[in-house]
This record gives structure tokens, C-alpha cells and sequence, in this order.
């Protein structure tokens, strides 16, 4: 794939700007790149774009449910890792204020 840099006058098609990973969409009279000076971008030519976005559509739903599935299960994980501590540190807090008795 060639490499096109910012700002490059560029034909008509799909280009991902692989600093921030974001796609632009040039018009078929062809558009300036945007983004910030010297940043890459490469050319996806449109059949492989035509592909790719149903199967990455795909793969998003599919795998969506498991996603927050974990994001709930680490919450709750860290909620109780942090009233675990909290119950540790005022255990601790009145075995040493009963030392200093």
C-alpha cells in the first residue's frame, strides 16, 4: 500500500490515518487529507472496503455482549477488591488505636 502524508491532494476513495486510526472518505474529485501535519495515511482501495465493513460489522455484534460482560464483571470485581480494603484499613485503623490505649 503507498503511504500518503498530510496534506496531499488525493483522488476520490477510503484512506486511514494511521496516527489516530481514523477513515476519511475522499469524493471522487478528490480532496485534501486532513489531519495534523505529516501524519500517514494509506488508500483502501473500495471492494476491499465493501468487505471488510460488514465483516468488522459483524465481529462488533457478535462480540458486543461479551464486552460488557466483562466491563460489568470488573466493576463489580473492583467494587468489592475496594469495600475489601476499606474493611482491612479500619480493622487496622482500631487494632492500632487499641495499642496506643
Amino acid at each position: 500500500m503507498r503511504t500518503y502524508t498530510t496534506p496531499t491532494r488525493v483522488k476520490g476513495g477510503f484512506y486511514l490515518n494511521r496516527d489516530d486510526w481514523t477513515m476519511f472518505v475522499a469524493p471522487t474529485e478528490g480532496a485534501d487529507l486532513p489531519g495534523t501535519p505529516g501524519a500517514r495515511h494509506f488508500r483502501f482501495p473500495t471492494v476491499a472496503m465493501l468487505v471488510a465493513a460488514p465483516v468488522l460489522s459483524l465481529a462488533f455484534v457478535v462480540f458486543l455482549p461479551f464486552i460488557g460482560i466483562a466491563m460489568v464483571t470488573k466493576a463489580g470485581v473492583d467494587r468489592a477488591a475496594h469495600a475489601l480494603g476499606a474493611a482491612r484499613a479500619t480493622r487496622r485503623t482500631r487494632e492500632a488505636e487499641a495499642v496506643r490505649k
